[in-house]
C-alpha cells in the first residue's frame, strides 16, 4: 500500500482501475478493491477510483475504448462518470 501511494502524484484526484477478471458477488474486482484498500490504509482519501473490466472472453481491448474510458474519466462532475 505504500509503495503504491507514494508512486501516485499528489496532485491526483482520480484512477481508473481495469481489471481483466469477474467476480460474480463481490463489492468490486480484485485489484480495484486493492487500489481502494491501499488508499485507504495510507490516508489518501478524496482520490475518485473507478473500476472497470476488459479483455474478457478473448475480446480485444482497443485504442478506441482506452479514449472512451480517459474521455469518460475527465468529465467535470464524479457523479457524471459511468461505472460498469
Amino acid at each position: 500500500a505504500a509503495k503504491f501511494c507514494e508512486a501516485l502524484p499528489k496532485s491526483i484526484t482520480r484512477i481508473a482501475v481495469l481489471d481483466r477478471t469477474r467476480e460474480g458477488g463481490s463489492q468490486g474486482e480484485p485489484l480495484y478493491l486493492d487500489v481502494c484498500t491501499s488508499l485507504q490504509v495510507e490516508n489518501r482519501l478524496g482520490i475518485f477510483v473507478a473500476g472497470g473490466r476488459y479483455g474478457l472472453g478473448s475480446k480485444d481491448f482497443t485504442p478506441r475504448m482506452v479514449q472512451a474510458i480517459l474521455n469518460n474519466m475527465q468529465r467535470r462532475n464524479t457523479k457524471d462518470i459511468q461505472r460498469p
